[in-house]
């Protein structure tokens, strides 16, 4: 049998454009990053909603600044001129 799972919609705002700068999209890239990481770390792992007798500890807030702050850091290493 299988077990329906409930699901959240999260409205991640990316904008549409096809041409932005380069830290344009970095920062984008750094809000979307940090709104899916801030609703694990906080609604799921810190508000003790995980099945195994486990919860997170810490600041759900702080840690998703610091994933979203490593996607950009990755951006921005890998960014280079065009030829």
């Amino acid at each position: 049998m299988n077990k329906i799972m409930k699901t959240v919609d999260l409205n991640i705002i990316v904008p549409e454009r096809t041409e932005m700068t380069s830290a344009q999209a970095e920062r984008n890239l750094g809000n979307a990053i940090y709104e899916v990481a801030v609703y694990f770390y906080e609604n799921v792992g810190e508000a003790g909603k995980l099945t195994d007798n486990k919860r997170l500890s810490g600041n759900g807030h702080h840690m998703a600044q610091n994933i979203a702050e490593k996607a950009r850091e990755l951006w921005g290493e890998r960014l280079v001129d065009k030829i």
